[in-house]
């Protein structure tokens, strides 16, 4: 997961790129600030461990009848695309997350979105071009919409338990689910980036008030 954010050959940062008209060597600069201390704080709470077993416990699966379940989850997740582009359903919501955007701040509201998106559409890419198309505005900087979007709905993704990608590395190590509360660096960013979102707005909002 931590290059499935940062590589400069993930599928998820080059569609951010993509969508967000944005570099991608700007916004790996832009995410080591970002992942810093939610990665210093994942390192105190796991440690570091290695050996044999874990590697064995990774490579070891279920064979194909594991994977039944994700092929599902890829096709149901396929058709939302079409079926929210036919039916209209989502002509109105970005007028009210435009309303949303006038009250918070960019980050938060990509936040909340990203845990919507995900939870519904069961699809990491899916999901970017969801959050993409309806939180994000003309006036918006691009590359600051590119690094709230890798913050937040790339790595929440994994934590939907029946999201792809949450569901494919369980099942591929035959894991429980109860394992994603242990995804420290996954849930870290987010909450580290919206507390740090909220720190830089009462200060701002103390800087603007009468003394």
């Amino acid at each position: 997961f931590f290059g499935d954010r940062w590589s400069p050959v993930s599928t998820s940062a080059l569609l951010i790129c993509q969508l967000t008209e944005t570099s991608i060597f700007d916004n790996l600069k832009g995410m080591c600030a970002t992942v810093a201390l939610p990665q210093l704080f994942r390192l105190l709470l796991l440690g570091y461990h290695s050996g044999d077993p874990a590697v064995a416990a990774m490579l070891d699966g279920g064979g194909i009848l594991s994977m039944v379940n994700v092929a599902a989850i890829v096709t149901i997740s396929s058709s939302y695309a079409g079926i929210f582009r036919e039916t209209g359903l989502l002509d109105g919501l970005k007028g009210k997350i435009g309303v949303l955007r006038r009250r918070y701040s960019l980050y938060t509201v990509v936040f909340w979105a990203s845990i919507a998106a995900n939870v519904i559409i069961c699809s990491q890419t899916a999901a970017i071009m969801l959050v993409h198309q309806t939180c994000g505005f003309p006036e918006d900087d691009g590359p600051t919409f590119a690094i709230a979007l890798e913050d937040t709905v790339v790595v929440i993704a994994p934590l939907i338990p029946w999201s792809i990608a949450g569901t494919v590395p369980l099942a591929s190590a035959s894991a429980p689910i109860g394992s994603l509360l242990t995804s420290c660096y996954l849930y870290l960013i987010p909450l580290w980036g919206l507390f740090a979102q909220s720190y830089r707005r009462k200060q701002a909002l103390r800087a603007v008030r009468p003394h």
